[in-house]
């Protein structure tokens, strides 16, 4: 979204659980210790925004309601956030309130007492205000399913409030999430159960909320219901070590309780038409406001490159976590690592290549659609008959799809595509095998055209482009080569008259090699950005995303296997700060 665009911004903070200050029993661990200098630090981030108010998604505080240490504990989370130069909205998380209703929980149940506790801290448990024409509903989400008389009544006042927004943006704010994985999940800790989720859900759906904000988790996660976008959006404080079986390595310190590559606090630039998401880091590890990431995505938005990266690993992959407690002990929480999209927003990429195989997976193309609701192009690429595999499985969603790349063989026949694909962009690649270096024959195959081209590549260029209208070409550039190479082939393509895209290998040519200097990668990528962009002709693809670690030609990407931001991807956001429109 163009900054420019901006109606109005406002900032959310989650999950701080400040303590008493002078120490409490209410957490045996030590990453809770850093709580309240954590929270201080999210605080004068977010200070320093420009924002119209500030919305916390609740648990402000760790010690429960019943506990001694909760007064001391609220008394300085008030001191903090009440010192704000903009409004603070709170909203009850079940360590300011009480827990949900649910067999086997792990702490203290909300009641009447612990609502009137709350309410004496923090204010009403639920309430609703219009700003800029939108109007943001906050609910105490933990007695939902309660029985109590204050769920009935403020279910009454949900409805009553729906109807009297309605027509205007709605945008709900609740510490626990509805669901983390879909709508009909099981209960577990981390959701709304039923009766109360559908009810809600329908709600939603009914009087077409924008979106839903909630925190609990401790992570990010991202679904969508019809037009609603449903955010978890992450702690400052730690990690929720559970969720730590998403990543396929080791955890980071505390057993992945304190990954510090994941404490953000988040702004929402509203504009007229739609709003947007930007995540701020709190480790220090990038030195970019989220005023500068926005003007850096509004500038990649005007140039003329586009940047596609390969997303290797399962993206859209879902896990069934191990039942372990304190707070999972008697069921199973399933689970998908969103962190993929995150970063693609906090990077600024809105471009990834994946095989048609995804596509033509009825749960991976649902999730697809859903990242190209969050603003994401799919660069779709496979062989002929993967291609009249889609068109005959799902053809009439192929218009959702921003291209796809037609890997062929060397002496492919010339065949007619489906006529699905004769409105869309279609890239020309080829399947390299048998590669050789120094006389050493490597048993491996790669995808794209090689520079300098031989004659038969040439000829089958001629013959598929003679065929039909093809976008351009997909060439593909080791690492080894020099990167002055993307010169000669935008000069090639200017002579054609025809547009290439490029895939700028991380990898070694042999694939028993591994690149691991996330400086040299930087500095290629940030090279061949510089040539794309003085260029009519070249579009870049990098490769890889994410970190392959083990396997095949094992490489350093622009996130490391705990999807955290390595060096790279700092240059490239940084890139984008310094880059203007006329190169």
């Amino acid at each position: 979204m163009n900054p420019d665009d901006t109606h109005f911004r406002f900032g959310i903070i989650s999950d701080t659980h400040i303590r008493n200050p002078a120490g409490d029993l209410s957490s045996p661990f030590p990453v809770n210790a850093l709580a309240n200098e954590r929270a201080l630090a999210a605080y004068k981030t977010l200070q320093t925004q420009s924002l119209d108010f500030i919305v916390h998604l609740g648990d402000m505080v760790h010690p429960l309601p019943h506990m001694e240490s909760y007064e001391p504990a609220v008394n300085c989370a008030r001191t903090l956030f009440d010192d704000s130069s903009v409004p603070v909205h709170y909203t009850p998380g079940n360590h300011d309130v009480g827990d949900k209703p649910m067999p086997g929980s792990p702490a203290a149940v909300v009641s009447e007492q612990s609502i009137a506790t709350y309410r004496s801290a923090f204010g009403t448990d639920h309430y609703k205000f219009i700003h800029e024409s939108c109007g943001f509903i906050v609910v105490n989400s933990s007695i939902w399913n309660t029985g109590l008389a204050q769920e009935n009544a403020q279910l009454s006042w949900l409805e009553k409030s729906l109807t009297e927004y309605n027509g205007k943006r709605i945008f709900v704010i609740s510490h626990y999430p509805h669901f983390v994985h879909s709508r009909d999940e099981d209960e577990h800790y981390d959701n709304i159960a039923e009766p109360a989720r559908s009810k809600l859900l329908n709600l939603f759906s009914e009087y077409k909320v924008e979106a839903v904000f909630s925190g609990h988790v401790h992570h990010f996660f991202y679904n969508r219901i019809d037009d609603t976008s449903f955010y978890i959006l992450p702690a400052t404080s730690f990690t929720r070590q559970d969720y730590a079986e998403l990543f396929k390595i080791a955890p980071t310190a505390e057993f992945g309780r304190d990954d510090t590559g994941k404490f953000f606090v988040t702004t929402v630039d509203v504009s007229n038409r739609n709003h947007s998401i930007n995540f701020v880091p709190l480790n220090d590890t990038t030195n970019v406001s989220p005023t500068d990431q926005a003007a850096a995505h509004s500038k990649t938005e005007n140039s003329p490159t586009t940047v596609q990266v390969h997303l290797r690993h399962a993206w859209h992959e879902s896990i069934d976590l191990p039942y372990n407690g304190p707070m999972e002990e008697f069921s199973r929480k399933r689970a998908r690592n969103d962190y993929t999209l995150l970063r693609l927003w906090q990077i600024g990429l809105k471009d990834v290549r994946v095989p048609l195989q995804d596509f033509l997976d009825e749960t991976i193309r649902t999730r697809i659609q859903d990242y190209q609701h969050a603003g994401i192009q799919f660069h779709l690429f496979g062989s002929v008959d993967k291609l009249n595999q889609a068109a005959q499985q799902c053809g009439e969603l192929l218009a959702s799809i921003t291209s796809f790349e037609l890997i062929t063989q060397q002496g492919d026949p010339i065949v007619t595509l489906p006529p699905e694909f004769s409105m869309h962009k279609v890239w020309l690649s080829i399947a390299s095998t048998g590669r050789k270096n120094d006389g050493l024959y490597f048993h491996s195959v790669t995808s794209g055209y090689k520079w300098p081209l031989e004659e038969e590549s040439s000829q089958a260029i001629n013959a598929w482009c003679d065929s039909r209208s093809f976008q351009g070409i997909v060439f593909q550039l080791p690492w080894e080569h020099d990167i002055n190479t993307l010169h000669q082939i935008d000069e090639w393509c200017e002579s054609q008259n025809i547009s290439a895209t490029v895939n700028i290998k991380l990898a070694k040519e042999n694939p028993a090699d591994g690149n691991f200097d996330d400086h040299a990668i930087g500095e290629r990528i940030i090279a061949a950005m510089n040539i794309s962009n003085a260029s009519k002709h070249l579009n870049l693809q990098l490769d890889t995303y994410v970190d392959i670690d083990r396997g095949y030609a094992p490489r350093n990407g622009l996130l490391d296997r705990h999807f955290n931001l390595r060096s790279s991807a700092i240059s490239l956001i940084n890139w984008q700060l310094d880059f203007t429109p006329d190169g």
